[in-house]
This record gives structure tokens, C-alpha cells and sequence, in this order.
């Protein structure tokens, strides 16, 4: 007989190594009354900034998830400048391996204010490598614009956004990672849904409806693909996620990521699903013949 140690021993080694990874299927409409903790942990939002609001929904059960953040706000601990943070973040038993390819699908708006001329940093949705690095795909609001930014390592690339006037870029726009340099061109190659441009509808105080098509990867086989409203939007390829943070999974994680500021925004998140296709979301998908 094996001595007590030496068994559990195996018998730990053995079930790490056989863990079965979680099914990608998630579905959260927020009907409530409860924000659901076997799908979401909420170790980074304060507990009286979130709530099931039965008054604001997209979804048929009339509920959905408002998140608020105020001046009075932190949450960056050893950052050197300070932020504002109020995120749900699926939990740790359900985070899918880095370069899975999966599927996600929610409605958001943001009824809370935003100023316009605010050029600091401000996520409203984000997924991360498990290791840490700047989030390898999120939605941005800068400005009070709604943009989707890349990131390759040190380098970030917008691949999509709101109009902003005449004088808005037309292709990609590669930017400096908070706290590291740019100084090369991303290794991303961009297709958008219409060759003119790619442009995100407006969120503020109007639902929209995202699906996203991610799959991290490190070595030039990443892709993103982007529809909002139904629209198709644009596809990135190439080199997505952070070589300094090479985590084994990732996750996603939804709510207010800003620097600090004075004033209140307040966001709804509605329909969550993550799937392993189109479909699962959207039974009604037709494929984007641009990207095929």
C-alpha cells in the first residue's frame, strides 16, 4: 500500500491533469432579483454600486443589470494613476483557455454622463489575458466616443468606432498602451464589413446590441470580428494579446474602468451569452460575405 502522502499526492496529479475545461456556453438575461454568483464574481465593484433594474431592460423579462460609479470612487491598486474602477467578472471556474475561439453576445447603453472633451482612459467591457497586460480586446469611450481597440503587446490598434466628424480616421490607428510605448507598427491585418469605413452606433442613452467573435492569439493567429445591431462591423487578424502576460486563460469582465474623475456614469448590461458560435446567439445569423 502507498504511503497517505505519496497517494494524495497521485491522486492531486491526477485530477489536475484530467480537469476538464468548462463548456463555453453562458447565458445571464439579469432577470433577477439577484446578480447570479455562479457566473459572475463581484471582488472588483462596490456592493451598492450595482443592482437588477426592474425599470431598464432589453431583454423580455423587463430586468437588467445597472452598474454606477461615482467621484468618490477607487480601485487601482498599485497603478500609478489613479482610477475609478466598477466590474463584474466571470468567475474563476468558468474561464476558457487563451485562443479559444468563442462567441459573445450582450446589449449595453450607458445613461450616465460622459464628457465629451475628457480624453482619459475610460473601458466599459474588457477581456483579459488571466496573467494581467492591458485587456487584448475592449470597448473604449474616450471623448465620449465608442471605440474597439486590439492589443499587441505594447501597441493598441482601433478597429472601429463611432462617427466623429470628417476628420475621422478612416483605417487603423495605432496608439501607446498605458505605461508602455508604441514603436512599431501592430502585426494586424484589418477587413472592415464595408471597405469605406467601420462604424459603431451610438450607446449613449440607446441599447446596443454586440456580438463579438475572439480568439486570442500571440503568434499571428489571433481574430476579432465585430457586429453591432446586426450589422457586420470589421474583422482584425493577426497578433492579439500580450507577450509580457502570457496567461493560460482569459476572461471577461463588464462594467466602468475609467482614470478618476468627478462626475457620475451610470451603465445598463443586458442578454449576455458566450457560445461556441453565431448561431447560439443569433439563430438568425447570416454570414458577413466580405470576410469569407
Amino acid at each position: 500500500m502507498l504511503p497517505l502522502i505519496v497517494w494524495l499526492a497521485a491522486a492531486f496529479t491526477s485530477t489536475d491533469a484530467t480537469r476538464a475545461e468548462p463548456a463555453i456556453a453562458i447565458t445571464d438575461d439579469f432577470a433577477g432579483p439577484h446578480l447570479d454568483r455562479s457566473v459572475w464574481t463581484t471582488r472588483q465593484i462596490g456592493r451598492t454600486r450595482y443592482r437588477i433594474d426592474d425599470s431598464t431592460a432589453r431583454s423580455d423579462d423587463g430586468r437588467s443589470l445597472e452598474i454606477t460609479i461615482r467621484a468618490s470612487d477607487n480601485g487601482c491598486v498599485g497603478d500609478p494613476k489613479p482610477c475609478q474602477r466598477n466590474e463584474i467578472r466571470v468567475v474563476e471556474d468558468l474561464l476558457i483557455p487563451f485562443g479559444t475561439d468563442a462567441w459573445y453576445g450582450f446589449s449595453f447603453r450607458v445613461d450616465g454622463y460622459v464628457d465629451p472633451n475628457d480624453s482619459n482612459r475610460l473601458v466599459i467591457g474588457q477581456w483579459k489575458e488571466q496573467s494581467g497586460g492591458s485587456p487584448f480586446v475592449a470597448q473604449r469611450f474616450d471623448d465620449r466616443v465608442f471605440r474597439i481597440t486590439v492589443q499587441d503587446s505594447e501597441c493598441r490598434a482601433i478597429i472601429a468606432e463611432m462617427p466623429t466628424g470628417p476628420g475621422r480616421p478612416g483605417g487603423l490607428l495605432f496608439l501607446s498602451s498605458h505605461r508602455m510605448q508604441c514603436t512599431r507598427a501592430p502585426e494586424i491585418k484589418l477587413t472592415p464589413a464595408n471597405p469605406a469605413d467601420h462604424i459603431l452606433p451610438n450607446p449613449y442613452r440607446a441599447w446596443v446590441d454586440m456580438v463579438y467573435r475572439i480568439r486570442g492569439g500571440r503568434d499571428g493567429d489571433g481574430l476579432v470580428e465585430v457586429w453591432a445591431n446586426g450589422e457586420c462591423v470589421v474583422r482584425a487578424e493577426g497578433t492579439i494579446g500580450n507577450r509580457d502576460f502570457g496567461g493560460p486563460r482569459q476572461y471577461f469582465k463588464f462594467g466602468v474602468y475609467r482614470d478618476k474623475v468627478a462626475y457620475l456614469t451610470r451603465i445598463h448590461f443586458d442578454s449576455f451569452k458566450r457560445a461556441a458560435s453565431h448561431r447560439e446567439i443569433d439563430p438568425d445569423y447570416t454570414p458577413c460575405p466580405w470576410w469569407d
